[in-house]
């Protein structure tokens, strides 16, 4: 096939020009112009760039977390420059990119975060993703990142404390709702890392749909929170934690129970029916995975302590107890976004970048677009191919996305949807194998370092001489001979 290459109308501005062809099918075109026209300032001149050139930035910033911010946007540009009459003139040094990243601020990333990233599966399409009569199903779950040491980002973030002591690094702790059949992030929130999860959940519940079916583990159980939800129509399976004990109504035929959770409100009177809530709790146990510890003090043959679950799902005929244990383990869904996020995008060994509180927000917003751009890509690459989402790889898919970069931008538009379907193709032949069951016992592969501790404000060793000779100190050598 005879490929044109793109026609460029000179002389052009060089902001207008620049678009990301390769993540327009997941984060419109035009859904980035309206946001920049929106929060495009009053008066300024367009200079290399401008607000949707920076907020293509921002995104493709999260798909070379190895790189410095002058050598992405090199990179996001490549197919462009390629063609442009002068291509050295037009790239913006990185003191020009780094300006233009804080002075857009955190509003048009959040922005276009909300207006884009929803939840993507439909019961046609994707029937694993709903379950109960049709119940989407979501899960909850928040995680801490690093980020820089800095006098800001400790002021505004804090850090956490445990045994061992607080944080080497100031934190930001991110609460996320994820649809866990697609592991797509819709939902997100960011807070110091001393923040309780419990006092930030139900911020999120604002995008909880009547259709939702929401999962979350024994850190985020409150009635406060059951009751919330509730109130927006949507269902809960939640884990129970070992120190609530209900006061039990009466045993299912399945084998659950149905329950009453007490309410904290005070000054009703006594056994008044709007202190409680009515919720089953279903029990079941799972084989043991890991021998116990010869330090440990226990016994390694004994069975692993019982597993109680929360829902308001009371009918067990519609969600019979062994289904809704079942569905309870699709949650790990949620820890695999996680990961992709931490582990496979953002290379958590590092903090991120951003040394004032507004950079630091900004990247995560940022990052949460790269991510539902390569997912929702491998959610159509999926579709089109007839298999589940979360059986292609994630870790693939950002390095096609990453190949096709300057292939949309070199090609004239009538070549476009054959480069689509060419990506489409190879996201969907990057398959993983089958999920195994998993359960995740809490131990440690390595424990804690011998050496001492970096001291909170310590950003490097003193200065030491330019030359090494400089720094030797003699001391006497052989004392007592001749």
């Amino acid at each position: 096939m005879d490929l044109t290459i793109r026609a460029v109308a000179a002389p052009g501005k060089w902001c207008q020009e620049v678009t990301v062809e390769a993540l327009a099918q997941a984060i419109p075109a035009a859904s980035v112009r309206q946001i920049a026209q929106r929060y495009r300032p009053a008066k300024g001149r367009e200079r290399k760039l401008n607000v949707e050139a920076t907020l293509w930035l921002v995104i493709g910033w999260h798909l070379f977390p190895r790189v410095s911010v002058a050598s992405v946007w090199r990179t996001l540009t490549q197919g462009l420059r390629l063609i442009w009459p002068a291509p050295e003139a037009v790239l913006a040094s990185a003191s020009a990119l780094v300006y233009r990243r804080y002075r857009l601020g955190v509003r048009p990333v959040a922005a276009l975060f909300h207006a884009v990233c929803q939840p993507l599966a439909t019961r046609e399409q994707v029937p694993s993703a709903f379950a109960f009569g049709g119940l989407r199903v979501v899960g909850v779950d928040g995680t801490v990142e690093n980020v820089p040491e800095s006098a800001a980002n400790s002021r505004a973030f804090g850090r956490r404390g445990s045994q061992r002591g607080r944080s080497v690094y100031p934190q930001v702790l991110g609460v996320y709702l994820v649809e866990c059949a697609t592991h797509v992030i819709f939902e997100a929130g960011f807070w110091p890392a001393t923040t309780s999860e419990h006092r930030v959940a139900p911020r999120l519940l604002r995008a909880v749909q009547p259709d939702m079916l929401l999962l979350w583990d024994g850190g985020f159980h409150s009635v406060a929170l059951l009751q919330a939800v509730q109130a927006r129509h949507a269902q809960v399976i939640g884990r129970l934690p070992a120190h609530v004990k209900p006061p039990w109504v009466r045993r299912l035929a399945d084998g659950s129970a149905l329950a009453y959770l007490r309410t904290r409100r005070r000054g009703g009177p006594h056994g008044d029916p709007a202190a409680r809530l009515l919720v089953r709790v279903v029990t079941y146990r799972l084989p043991a995975t890991t021998a116990a510890s010869p330090n440990a003090g226990t016994d390694a043959s004994a069975p692993p302590p019982p597993i109680r679950l929360v829902t308001t799902l009371l009918d067990p005929h519609q969600a019979p107890a062994r289904a809704v244990a079942a569905l309870y383990h699709t949650r790990w869904a949620v820890e695999d976004t996680l990961d992709e996020l931490d582990t496979h995008q953002r290379l958590a060994t590092r903090t991120l970048r951003s040394h004032l509180p507004v950079g630091v927000l900004q990247e995560l917003y940022g990052l949460l677009l790269a991510h539902f751009a390569v997912r929702a890509l491998m959610y159509q690459a999926a579709v089109q191919s007839q298999q589940p989402p979360d059986r292609l790889s994630f870790v693939t898919a950002v390095q096609l996305v990453c190949e096709a970069l300057p292939d949309f931008q070199l090609l004239a538009p009538v070549h476009w949807s054959a480069r689509w379907a060419l990506l489409l193709g190879d996201l969907a032949h990057a398959r993983l194998p089958p999920r195994q069951m998993r359960t995740n016992p809490r131990v440690v592969k390595r424990r804690q370092s011998k050496f001492p501790q970096k001291p909170p404000g310590q950003r490097a060793s003193p200065r030491q001489p330019s030359a090494y000779a400089d720094a030797v100190v003699l001391l006497p050598t052989g004392d007592g001979l001749i």
